[in-house]
């Protein structure tokens, strides 16, 4: 694993954990951090495609935007959940 995947991993993970503290400590309401990802996730595979229908130069930098995001909030969205199924008593 290249450490730039490393670090999109760790960065949606940093973002998960912000967005559950701030859910637990404050009032922000209980699905917004999974409804975020989500619409992050979705504007990546957006991106992606538009990406596919350009070609060329710019194509293919988009594809690499897409996907990043992509990694960053499906990472974020995988450390929410876990996050939230564990400390769901506390």
């Amino acid at each position: 694993m290249t450490f730039d995947v490393f670090s999109l991993i760790l960065i949606g993970a940093v973002a998960g954990v912000v967005l559950q503290t701030l859910q637990k400590y404050s009032r922000v309401p209980s699905f917004l951090n999974v409804k975020l990802f989500v619409v992050l996730i979705l504007l990546s595979a957006a991106c992606w495609v538009i990406s596919i229908a350009l070609g060329g130069w710019i194509g293919l930098s988009m594809t690499g935007i897409g996907l990043s995001v992509m990694m960053v909030a499906v990472s974020g969205l995988v450390i929410s959940i876990l996050l939230n199924l564990l400390f769901r008593d506390i």
